[in-house]
């Protein structure tokens, strides 16, 4: 990519490198340790940095919202479990217990769940940036897929998965413009859509507007634009 020009910093891997997807492994075939660490000598060699989902250049914190994958059941005639509003989650619009913790849940024994939920994902990545700064002494660089207010101190912010549709590709204008007004002006969404099938077309206009943010990612690759 330098033969060709492009203004590249920071290469950047997904969980493809674990091996079957465990924290603080590598693949053996796919992505030998030996290999890497050549790599990555060379990237620093050229001023360039490399993040990884966990790494000592940078932190990728994923899943950090507390999604389990469940949808628990409302406790019956609960407000906090199934409030008039919903969330709007693929064009659908679903109760706040979706795929997560109850918001009746108790923390401590007094603390609901509703009232502290996002604060899990900006207390994460407060103890991550602190960690970071202990332990190599530099400003660390930090992405988390949960944020909240006064996590833009902290992180930077991916918009997390979603699909290869021209809503979401609207949605990803709204969602960039909209954390520049929350304090996290270094924020972008997945080039393309993370599921579903795309198309030639809808990945040049989703590139034609990403180009002019912060931060551009694809299920492949991520990089700055500068």
């Amino acid at each position: 990519m330098q033969k060709l020009g492009s203004l590249l910093e920071v290469m950047w891997t997904d969980i493809d490198y674990m091996d079957e997807y465990k924290d603080f492994t590598f693949h053996p075939v796919n992505f030998p340790l030996e290999k890497i660490m050549k790599f990555v000598n060379t990237l620093h060699r050229n001023g360039q940095k490399y993040v990884v989902i966990l790494d000592p250049d940078g932190l990728w914190i994923d899943m950090n919202g507390i999604s389990n994958f469940i949808d628990p059941t409302p406790t019956p005639f609960s407000t906090l479990d199934d409030p008039p509003c919903r969330i709007n989650n693929a064009g659908i619009r679903r109760s706040i217990d979706n795929k997560t913790v109850p918001a009746t849940s108790l923390h401590f024994d007094v603390m609901k769940e509703y009232d502290v939920h996002n604060l899990y994902g900006l207390l994460e990545s407060k103890a991550t940036n602190v960690g970071l700064i202990n332990s190599t002494g530099k400003r660390p660089f930090v992405l988390s897929r949960s944020t909240f207010i006064g996590s833009g101190r902290y992180t930077t912010h991916w918009s997390g998965d979603n699909a290869a549709t021209w809503d979401d590709l609207a949605y990803t204008i709204l969602s960039i413009l909209n954390f520049g007004l929350f304090g996290i002006p270094m924020v972008g969404a997945e080039i393309c859509g993370f599921s579903g099938s795309t198309n030639e077309e809808l990945c040049q206009r989703w590139i034609q507007v990403t180009c002019c943010c912060s931060r551009m990612l694809t299920d492949g690759m991520l990089f700055f634009c500068v």
